[in-house]
């Protein structure tokens, strides 16, 4: 994320929900709890835009989801959120559909399955819910949703009463501190899939295997943040290549209000993910920019190759 736009991984931060943008931005911004909540609060129609958002998107206000009655289907699992029934967190399965612009919400703790959206809440009968093997869910055209009244957003979470139990969705808490990446991957499991399809450079994944320095790649993110998860997950899979190398990662997880971080302050990180390189102790170069991330491999290996000075050498 930009420095300059701190808001867009700080949901504390948003302009009034009926502000327009692009929907590459809504996408970029969909893991943001209050912005999606505020989301479902409007009916107002999609603009159009690409399908797949470019790495770094920006925006101008909260997203805006298509209109009420947009088709009930494209519903992704989504972590970020958990379900409290009656004050008592539950298992629950959650979806959030940029399509439909509405939530999904299936439980044992509840009677029925519960959609979200525009203000509204409503229950479905759990046969009209479909599956496929990729775990997105859709609601069957033509389907009974029953009215249950509102919902309402107070502060971060989402309040809603299913037939006389209160539920609650609330965000959940980040990943903080130094982690190592199963730490990383079991907090995100969408992570893991990431970095399956990402498909390293080989030459630069060769290069490095055969680095003789000791070299730290410590990656500032956020388990909260959207940005980070389309881009952190290539690094994943770039230190399961280098497994045998000596090349070693870590991940330190950030709060959503990162700049108050000491940690974060003492290596003068201003936006996220950054990835500081050390050689032999010795910070040599960052990972920051969206292009060195879409191949950190590569930009790792131009750091280091960089680096073979008498002071960071061999």
């Amino acid at each position: 994320m930009e420095s300059s736009k701190p808001w867009l991984c700080n949901p504390s931060i948003r302009n009034g929900p009926l502000r327009t943008l692009t929907r590459a931005a809504s996408r970029a911004l969909a893991g943001a709890l209050p912005g999606v909540l505020a989301g479902l609060l409007s009916a107002a129609p999609a603009l159009a835009g690409p399908s797949t958002p470019p790495p770094g998107a920006t925006a101008e206000s909260c997203p805006i989801p298509p209109k009420a009655g947009a088709p009930l289907r494209d519903f992704k699992p989504i972590d970020d959120l958990y379900l409290v029934v009656d004050k008592r967190r539950v298992a629950a399965e959650l979806f959030r559909s940029e399509t439909a612009g509405a939530m999904l919400v299936i439980s044992p703790a509840l009677s029925a399955p519960m959609v979200l959206r525009a203000e509204l809440l409503f229950t479905v009968d759990r046969a009209a819910i479909e599956k496929q093997a990729d775990g997105v869910a859709s609601v069957k055209p033509g389907a009974a949703l029953k009215p249950l009244g509102k919902f309402e957003i107070i502060a971060d979470s989402a309040r809603f009463n299913a037939e006389g139990h209160q539920a609650e969705l609330l965000p959940t808490p980040p990943l903080l501190g130094l982690r190592q990446a199963e730490e990383v991957k079991s907090h995100n499991p969408d992570y893991v899939e990431g970095a399956k399809k990402y498909v390293p450079d080989a030459g630069a994944i060769s290069a490095l295997k055969k680095e003789q320095r000791a070299v730290t790649v410590r990656i500032f993110y956020g388990s909260w943040c959207p940005h980070c998860a389309m881009l952190v997950p290539h690094a994943l899979r770039v230190e399961q290549e280098l497994n045998a190398s000596r090349v070693r990662f870590e991940y330190f997880g950030v709060s959503r209000q990162f700049g108050r971080d000491p940690e974060v302050k003492k290596a003068g990180v201003g936006t996220i993910p950054t990835a500081v390189v050390y050689v032999n102790g010795r910070e040599a170069g960052r990972i920051i920019d969206d292009g060195s991330w879409r191949s950190p491999e590569s930009a790792l290996r131009a750091i280091l190759e960089g680096a073979r000075t008498p002071g960071l050498g061999h």
